[in-house]
């Protein structure tokens, strides 16, 4: 998907994945039991679980 083509500067992108898709950008990488929650694109909130 060609994000620019599809999105405005004003527009907030999330890609959740199993692995890095690309390697000229930086991917955020989720630790055993860690988890987020996402609304609207962004991060609300982020724990560990026991």
């Amino acid at each position: 998907m060609d994000f620019q083509a599809e999105t405005t500067p004003d527009d907030v992108v999330t890609v959740l994945a199993t692995e890095a898709l690309t390697d000229n950008e930086r991917w955020q990488v989720y630790q055993p039991g860690e988890w987020r929650l996402w609304r609207g694109g962004e991060c609300i909130a982020q724990g560990l679980s026991a």
